[in-house]
């Protein structure tokens, strides 16, 4: 990400403690991300009440990007309740590329902009 779109190359982290002096632990649940849209792609990485991390998958505005389907899926708890078979599932950690970052002696010019988009009406 830090060559391809160095504008939101680098992560936010969330459910690691990061290495900051302050050593803190961002978390992010399910009710958040289904609720606080936005525009930073997020890889959230699931893991299952036994322990298992099967795989992960990605999220930009209210869709969920999954290798497992064909196409995208409404960022909803039932979408990711029917990719676990119905396990209940916990958010292991997530990454969500929303910081600049910049090559040690060259300044990235410029800031990541595009309108959230939302593609299903969503319940209130």
């Amino acid at each position: 990400m830090r060559n391809l779109v160095p504008l939101i190359g680098r992560p936010m982290l969330f459910g690691i403690r990061t290495k900051s002096p302050s050593r803190i632990k961002r978390n992010l649940t399910w009710e958040e991300l289904f609720t606080e849209f936005t525009i930073y792609p997020t890889i959230v990485v699931p893991i299952q009440p036994n322990g298992i991390c099967t795989h992960a998958f990605c999220v930009v505005d209210d869709l969920i990007f999954d290798s497992i389907t064909t196409h995208a899926l409404k960022l909803r708890e039932e979408s990711v309740k029917w990719i676990f078979n119905d396990a209940d599932t916990k958010i292991y950690y997530a990454l969500r590329f929303k910081t600049k970052w910049s090559p040690e002696g060259m300044k990235v010019k410029g800031q990541y902009s595009r309108t959230l988009q939302t593609n299903w009406k969503h319940a209130l």
